[in-house]
């Protein structure tokens, strides 16, 4: 069966967005990232927040599987962060953190299902200063 992978950096939302995926009908596994397996069931990925910045000595590292995969990743803040820098993005920690709800634009044709403004929670303190 086809599944969504989400890798858990450590977020405290993780589960929560792993339950959101299998409400709409959509299998869902949590990995870590040292536990993430390459399988041809996967049909997505999701790597999600967590408490660490990437450019932190220790920090969680991208996956090296991901990098023969050839379907979807989401990166969702420190995940987000991970691939930006995997491709030779800077992240650095932003002036101030921002905490709380916040209104958001969509415009892009891989969200066409969701409304084009969303009220999504944020919860972050680094930023992608420089693309790849």
């Amino acid at each position: 069966m086809d599944r969504i992978a989400v890798i858990d950096f450590g977020s405290q939302y993780t589960l929560l967005l792993a339950r959101r995926i299998r409400e709409i009908g959509v299998l869902c596994t949590v990995e870590t990232p040292d536990g993430f397996k390459l399988e041809k069931d996967i049909k997505g990925v999701i790597l999600s927040g967590g408490p660490q910045s990437v450019y932190e000595e220790g920090s969680a590292g991208f996956p090296e599987q991901l990098r023969f995969l050839s379907v979807p990743i989401l990166g969702i803040c420190y995940g987000m962060h991970l691939m930006a820098k995997e491709v030779g993005g800077v992240v650095s920690s932003g002036l101030r953190g921002e905490y709380g709800l916040t209104s958001v634009s969509i415009d892009n044709a891989c969200f066409q299902s969701v409304p084009s403004e969303i009220i999504a929670w944020m919860s972050h303190g680094d930023e992608v200063t420089q693309l790849p």
